[in-house]
């Protein structure tokens, strides 16, 4: 954990990271039509429409503020506690599913941010049609830095994105490896984005797909899925599910979480939570349903089970 420490307190501390951009020879910074440089995706403005699970905001909320210097914690935060009355409770069973899968994506947006820091229109190296941002990211606290490189080539409408990141840490750093593979739209507003961070002495690996589609910089459409482990905690957890919106009409399909952690996780009575599930809600009224396992639960606008 001694690696991860330095790398979660940079992920929540962007406002107090200095980013030392480099620039070509020439002094090259860009095209002087910035909107001629494409777009990043910008995942933290593309958020589902969780807002009736209290949980979620909840979870959201403390895991910024802590800074997850492990990133179990982030997933803790949103699992119910011992004392709630959850087995016969839809809507908390409801509220468990989803943020745990919003969580995950919480994770695919804080590590895309910080491995795209610096990636703006005024620091950019123009090559033809590919973009080059080179920066290096440094700790005030260690006073360390990982070094970033960021490609986007435009190929027609879409464009193709690299990141490649190493680190040479004190206290345990990794090789270069390429962290961020994904293609989007020009705009930024669909595509799919693959991420992977791997640091094989510390037993860490976060690993994430996300294909997502946005109308008016509204997030309608969302295939997720995660998987991290940190074996120096003996932590291992897969979260999966196809977000969609369409009105006020939300849902997860095709969702599931799987984790050693819930081997002994009874707190929803006979309901086996690692199996595929649906959770359907009403971003207004806030009722829904729930479907897993062979039950199909539902919550009225008050969150009280009802008859579905």
């Amino acid at each position: 954990m001694q690696f991860l420490k330095p790398i979660y307190t940079i992920l929540f501390l962007i406002p107090f990271i200095i980013l030392l951009a480099s620039c070509d020879d020439n002094g090259v910074t860009g095209p002087d039509d910035p909107s001629q440089v494409p777009s990043l995706p910008d995942f933290s403005q593309l958020q589902m429409e969780t807002g009736i699970f209290t949980h979620g905001g909840v979870a959201k909320e403390a895991g910024l503020e802590t800074g997850i210097l492990s990133a179990l914690s982030a997933f803790s935060d949103v699992r119910p506690d011992a004392g709630q009355q959850t087995e016969s409770d839809p809507f908390q069973l409801a509220a468990f599913l989803v943020n745990t899968v919003e969580t995950g994506y919480l994770l695919h947006n804080t590590y895309t941010s910080f491995f795209t820091l610096s990636v703006a229109p005024g620091i950019v190296q123009v090559s033809g049609n590919e973009f080059l941002w080179e920066f290096s990211a440094v700790d005030p606290e260690l006073g360390e830095s990982m070094d970033i490189t960021v490609i986007a080539a435009v190929q027609g409408e879409e464009v193709e994105w690299t990141a490649i990141a190493a680190a040479d840490f004190e206290e345990g750093g990794f090789e270069e490896q390429q962290v961020i593979e994904g293609i989007s739209a020009f705009d930024g507003s669909s595509g799919e984005w693959s991420l992977n961070f791997d640091v094989p002495e510390q037993g860490f690996t976060f690993e994430s797909n996300a294909i997502w589609e946005a109308d008016n910089e509204q997030l309608v459409a969302l295939d997720i899925s995660t998987s991290l482990t940190e074996l120096q905690e003996d932590f291992i957890q897969n979260t999966d599910g196809f977000y969609t919106l369409d009105g006020t009409d939300a849902a997860i399909d095709n969702g599931q979480i799987q984790s050693p952690e819930f081997e002994d996780f009874d707190l929803f009575g006979d309901i086996d939570i690692t199996q595929p599930f649906t959770v359907t809600w009403d971003t207004e009224a806030g009722s829904g349903t729930v479907s897993i396992d062979g039950h199909e639960l539902c919550w009225d606008e008050n969150r009280q089970a009802v008859d579905c």
